[in-house]
Parts: C-alpha cells; sequence; structure tokens
C-alpha cells in the first residue's frame, strides 16, 4: 500500500483563470487512449476538488470510483473558488494512486492540467506494487506536452500526459503511485484524468481446477 511516508521517501501558483471553473474543463487537448471503455479498463477524472492537504480525492468520472485517489502533501494549500488546489505559499507535492485493482496492470495512462508555475517534469516519480509485495519504478523522461499557453506574469498552463506499458513485469501488478511537485509556489492543480488497462488473474480456485484438470489428462494418457 502506498502512504505518505513511503512516497516522499522515493521523491525527495498559480494565477486562477476564469472559466477553468471544472477540472476537465482544463484540458484543450488530453491524450486519450483509444481502449478507454473496453472491458478490463479503468478511467477516473477529477473535476473539482475538496480536500487541499493531506486527505484523499476520489474519481469524480469514469468508473474507478474509490481505487482512484488524488492527494496533495504541501500542507499549505488550498481550494480557489475554480475548485484547483492552489498554493501561495508553499509546493504542491501531487500524488496520483489507483490501489487494489482485481487483475495485473498492463497499461497507464496519466493526464494532469495545472496553471501558474511550471511542474517538475523532471522530479516525476511513477512506481507499481505488486500482489506478493513486489515493487518497481519506471521512467517518467518521456511525456506529451499537449498544450502550453505562456501566460506573462503568471507562469503558463499545462496540458501534460505519460504513458506507461507494465506489460513487461513479471508480478501482478494491483497499484501504482505517480508523484509531480511544483517548482516554486504558486501552482495551481487544475485537472487529473487516469487511464488503467489490465488483465485477468484467474482466482485461486480455478487454478487449483486447472491443475487437477492437468493432472487428470496425465493420467488418462497413461492407460
Amino acid at each position: 500500500m502506498f502512504t505518505k511516508k513511503k512516497a516522499t521517501a522515493f521523491v525527495a501558483a498559480a494565477f486562477v483563470l476564469a472559466g477553468t471553473s471544472s477540472a476537465l474543463a482544463g484540458f484543450v487537448n488530453p491524450d486519450v487512449p483509444d481502449w478507454r471503455g473496453d472491458a478490463n479498463t479503468l478511467y477516473g477524472g477529477w473535476e473539482s476538488f475538496t480536500n487541499a492537504n493531506n486527505a484523499p480525492n476520489f474519481a469524480e468520472e469514469g468508473n474507478m470510483g474509490f481505487l482512484g485517489s488524488i492527494y496533495n502533501f504541501s500542507g499549505s494549500a488550498i481550494i480557489a473558488s475554480s475548485g484547483n488546489i492552489y498554493d501561495p505559499g508553499g509546493v504542491l507535492n501531487m500524488h496520483h494512486y489507483v490501489q487494489g485493482v482485481d487483475g495485473d496492470i498492463t497499461d497507464t495512462v496519466i493526464n494532469i492540467a495545472t496553471a501558474g508555475t511550471t511542474p517538475d517534469f523532471a522530479g516525476a516519480v511513477f512506481q507499481w506494487n505488486g500482489a506478493n509485495g513486489e515493487s518497481g519504478f519506471l521512467s517518467t523522461a518521456n511525456y506529451d506536452v499537449n498544450f502550453e499557453n505562456v501566460i506573462p506574469g503568471f507562469g503558463a498552463t499545462y496540458n501534460v500526459s505519460w504513458t506507461f506499458d507494465l506489460s513487461d513485469i513479471a508480478a501482478q501488478v494491483t497499484d501504482i503511485g505517480f508523484i509531480i511537485q511544483g517548482t516554486a509556489p504558486h501552482m495551481s492543480y487544475d485537472a487529473g484524468m487516469i487511464d488503467i488497462r489490465y488483465a485477468a488473474v484467474p482466482a485461486p480456485g480455478v487454478l487449483a481446477l486447472l491443475g487437477l484438470a492437468g493432472i487428470a489428462g496425465r493420467r488418462r494418457r497413461r492407460k
């Protein structure tokens, strides 16, 4: 399970624009995977935040429900009138989690929309956890800036996405975490989207039956 203590161990606002009253409205050109809505996929969208610091904001759109959550751990943020998480005096520390997926996560796409101070793209972290306690990291060096608009005197608005392929991981991946911070105060976190695709994993009872069927087959062939 991800915790603030574990997350901070591996990591080390902005002018709020009128018209960005909902997070999804903040996405000009999001990266939407062509498999969104298929079987064995989860989607979560965050429009308007209610918890500024140290508490979860659960997905408001899609079928992810309480499996997906977004936290800020700067400790000094506020909820702006637009519903964004804004920190005028500290550095936003945004954590994105999907936990307890009933399957093996093979693909993840994460979109964020921000305004004001530039996020620390170079310091972003992606971690996965396995069903049997395994864990690891994937590189965040490759990302797409889907929209950028510089606002003189107030920083810029960004729509940025990351795509992660977890299909080569031997473990059954059930949890993912993505962390990105600001580079300075005055960053506003406007919107979040998380897409997950996973492979179904047979229940233990089914695996046992398959094993018995294999034994029975071998016995019949010996006759």
